[in-house]
């Protein structure tokens, strides 16, 4: 497949996701910032569940709360959906290296990390204007450019940029490892005619090209995200430093300087749930967002 052709299919399922997948998104983020635990048993949390926090932000900011920070999640998506992709089977082409196990997972970590320089200041803006309540500090996305641009400088568009980079290499190693490796291995699957009838359709399935998609891209993308969780949370809170007037509403900030700091503050303060919080709405988004990319993808690329 040619690069150009990686680079627009790319883009093209990049949109498609995000677009069905941007309420799983602000939910994820919401949870990630609030200090306070995410229990119902305890009154000075903001969120207490999924379903509580989708009620509360359904009444209190309208159904469109849920797209909030829509536009740059939007360019988030697009522009690292085709940096990745082109990269990915750029890497192939200018090496031309066999596409092993061990290769994907490398060439899969160069893509994301490559992809993440070009999208920090994009998923900076995307966190900001994702975090904010009925307070908005922000009023649009250039607003939020012009006034991060005269508060914080350059740098406020790279908060967060080390525990990025640290958590994208091995996130989208694992993910385009275990996803062809995955795929692979079912489209390969032999139906016994001897075996159950159970069995022989589950198999029929699997081994059809847009199930197999489906399912090998969730599962990479529950797993990827798992393993990487701690530095994605880290990096939320670290994104929203200098932010705090517009988060006053939720409860506690978490003020941090680095990475290393974040983390620690966060056990210290939260326990080691605390790194894990939002998980269980960040795997369902991960694995919809994983399994619904390399689907459309696959299908882009055969259309073009």
């Amino acid at each position: 497949m040619s690069t150009n052709s990686a680079f627009t299919a790319g883009a093209l399922s990049g949109f498609i996701v995000r677009l069905i997948t941007q309420p799983l998104d602000v939910l994820k983020i919401r949870f990630q910032l609030q200090v306070e635990p995410i229990s119902k048993d305890f009154k000075d949390s903001y969120y207490k569940n999924i379903k509580q926090a989708s009620k509360r932000i359904y009444l209190e900011e309208g159904i469109f709360g849920f797209w909030k920070g829509h536009v740059p999640a939007q360019y988030l998506s697009i522009v690292f959906g085709a940096v990745q992709f082109r990269t990915f089977e750029a890497l192939y082409s200018k090496t031309g290296y066999s596409r092993t196990s061990t290769n994907n997972l490398l060439f899969g970590g160069v893509a994301g990390s490559t992809a993440t320089l070009f999208c920090q200041p994009i998923d900076v803006l995307r966190t900001r204007l994702v975090s904010q309540g009925e307070y908005k500090k922000y009023k649009s996305l250039t607003n939020a450019i012009l006034k991060m641009s005269a508060e914080e400088g350059v740098y406020g568009f790279f908060r967060g940029l080390v525990p990025t980079v640290l958590m994208i290499f091995p996130q989208t190693a694992i993910q385009f490892g275990i996803y062809h490796q995955l795929k692979s291995s079912l489209s390969s699957m032999r139906i016994q005619s001897n075996q159950n009838y159970v069995i022989r359709v589950y198999a029929e399935h699997l081994s059809n090209d847009s199930v197999n998609a489906l399912v090998s891209g969730s599962v990479a993308g529950i797993v990827a995200k798992t393993v990487i969780y701690p530095l994605d949370l880290a990096k939320r809170r670290l994104q929203v430093q200098g932010f705090e007037d517009a988060r006053q509403y939720f409860g506690k900030f978490h003020h941090s300087l680095r990475m290393v700091h974040s983390i620690r503050k966060t056990v210290l303060e939260e326990g080691i749930s605390g790194l894990f919080k939002g998980l269980l709405p960040s795997s369902i988004k991960s694995g919809v967002v994983s399994s619904l990319t390399f689907f459309f993808y696959e299908k882009f690329s055969k259309m073009i």
